[in-house]
């Protein structure tokens, strides 16, 4: 599997070359004294463009509609995923151009190519005036440290936009302001210093919180048993629930606790480890210790979290089906019509099949995170990252005028129909008043969700959006349903959130491949000695075995990557 991924890189790393060493195509004269030429005028535009509207700018000041001052129509190349019927006539791209007064033609890419097909473009020199959604399609063709080979000199296929951000930004500077806590701005900032996208930004409550642990709240109730607080009380009352027969059928086939290995939200462990030390499962285990940047598997915490792991497993109470099965599998468990599951972990109920309607819906409750044997207590926190919702290339005539058009994709009302459809069809605004499931006042009322059907009504968020006022302000109805019982569980995992995790490191094109290598190597290593060390294939307890395990983190290069994670963190934070 390594060698197939080195592969791979080493086939992106010829592309990548490709494009730096290729030249660009001239209609003849002096190549040197044409680029110098071409820049310069590039400079005196940026320039006019930062001091405000130029006279002969066809593009509107920031915050007024339409955009333009004259017909003007780009070439987006967009993602279809078949749920979008018809780009040209969609409700959306209707509604964008009358709001806008821009024009749209569309260079469609299949979702399943999109990777081959963008890199392939900038390989020739042949591409749209912009790209949107491609980082929800593929999170890492533009990514923030992947984009900046598209932009360093010699490149400078894409367009940076802090210029356009600081003269035309509306919507973009009021998102960095909000989420200036959690770095956004930070971010979507390569390296160079310059931001080469509009993002595609989702956050929600939920998804701040992907390991809550959810109990069998109906054992707990036949057996006369408390929401346990600590890993010992947690424990405890596993052993209840393997030893006291609490769906009351006279067999011994309770399964105490369980997950699944393929999916990280659902490994049941990770949720445990949160407290014994921060567990960063966003971002390879890293954490920040007062600057520093450390690697959570290598600590004494780590140890005692998977000695802890270790004893549940050895005494029946974690089940080793965790390593073997899917997910498929996991969710039979927790549906079983003879109610044998007492424990597990995810982000959201109903991902599990656990749906609206269904008996088992009334079993299973959210609980705080667990306290550690020293009081260490934390959730298991995503922080949202931004994709690259929209990216401007040198293709582009008239980049301040795609910028805006990006830029107003960002606003509420432009986000609601790319994710929604039409008001008044698909989605509708609440009465004043109407609850959310936060116990705020709700922002929409969904119709008709036309977002997981082929539709024309909306792009599916495969464009710069942001999602937070959605995600979180849906109405809600008063009744028991899962998106309920999930915002019960994310109010109280935001109650622990750590404050020492990194949600991203911006590298530069001198160390990213070495780090994406490694850190494929190091999350490779951690998810198979975790197996090794909570089945007992190898012994926590044993300092032979312990020693051997860090030694092995060595040879795979975390001392080297650290240093490249270190200076990477203190460019983040200059």
């Amino acid at each position: 599997m390594k060698k197939k991924l080195l592969c791979m890189g080493l086939a992106v790393m010829m592309v990548f070359s490709l494009i730096a060493c290729g030249e660009k195509k001239e209609d003849g004269g002096n190549k040197e004294t044409q680029g110098t030429q071409g820049k310069q005028e590039e400079s005196d535009k940026a320039s006019d463009q930062k001091e405000g509207n130029s006279a002969d700018s066809i593009v509107t000041p920031a915050g007024e509609f339409p955009i333009v001052k004259e017909d003007v129509t780009i070439t987006l190349g967009v993602v279809n995923n078949g749920n979008v019927v018809d780009f040209k006539t969609n409700y959306f791209t209707n509604w964008l151009k009358e709001k806008t007064g821009v024009s749209m033609e569309f260079q469609e890419i299949p979702s399943a190519e999109v990777a081959e097909k963008v890199q392939l473009a900038f390989a020739s020199d042949d591409f749209p005036d912009a790209y949107c959604g491609i980082g929800r399609a593929n999170g890492t063709v533009f990514s923030t440290t992947n984009i900046i080979k598209y932009g360093t000199e010699g490149s400078e296929q894409v367009v940076p936009l802090n210029d356009y951000i600081e003269t035309y930004g509306t919507e973009i500077k009021a998102l960095f302001e909000q989420y200036e806590s959690d770095g956004l701005r930070e971010m979507m900032t390569s390296a160079d210093g310059n931001i080469y996208y509009m993002p595609g930004f989702g956050p929600s409550y939920i998804n701040r919180s992907p390991n809550k642990i959810w109990l069998n709240q109906s054992w707990l109730d036949k057996l006369n048993l408390e929401v346990p607080e600590t890993t010992e009380e947690f424990q405890k009352v596993l052993e209840a629930f393997a030893t006291q027969d609490p769906n009351g059928n006279g067999k011994a086939d309770e399964i105490p606790f369980v997950g699944t290995s393929e999916n990280a939200s659902y490994s049941g462990y990770d949720g445990i480890i949160s407290a014994f030390c921060t567990n960063n499962t966003q971002y390879h285990r890293l954490i920040n210790n007062n600057g520093t940047v450390e690697f959570a598997p290598v600590s004494d915490e780590w140890r005692q979290a998977m000695c802890y792991m270790n004893d549940l497993c050895s005494a029946g109470l974690f089940s080793p089906l965790t390593f073997t099965q899917d997910t498929t599998s996991l969710k039979q468990i927790l549906n079983d019509e003879n109610d044998i599951c007492g424990a597990v972990t995810t982000l959201g109920i109903g991902l599990l099949g656990v749906t609206a309607g269904s008996e088992a819906l009334e079993r299973y409750r959210a609980i705080p995170p667990l306290a550690g044997p020293d009081g260490y207590r934390t959730s298991v926190l995503t922080i949202p990252t931004p994709s690259a919702g929209g990216v401007i290339t040198s293709a582009c005539k008239h980049p301040e005028v795609v910028f805006r058009l990006f830029d107003f994709m960002l606003s509420f009302e432009a986000s609601t129909i790319s994710r929604y459809g039409e008001e008044g069809v698909n989605w509708e605004k609440p009465e004043e008043g109407t609850p959310n499931f936060y116990g705020g006042n709700a922002t929409i009322r969904v119709l008709d969700n036309c977002f997981s059907v082929s539709s024309n009504q909306m792009w599916q968020n495969f464009n710069p959006f942001v999602n937070n006022v959605h995600n979180d302000g849906q109405e809600w109805d008063g009744t028991l349903n899962g998106e309920y019982l999930n915002s019960l569980g994310a109010i109280e995992s935001m109650k622990y959130e750590p404050t020492d995790t990194i949600p991203i490191l911006i590298f530069d094109t001198t160390e990213v491949d070495e780090a994406n290598e490694t850190m494929i190597y190091l999350d490779d290593y951690v998810k198979e000695t975790i197996a090794k060390f909570i089945t007992g294939e190898y012994d926590p307890y044993s300092d032979a075995d312990w020693e051997k395990y860090l030694k092995e983190y060595n040879a795979l290069g975390l001392e080297s990557f650290l240093k490249l994670a270190q200076a990477a963190y203190d460019r983040m934070n200059q």
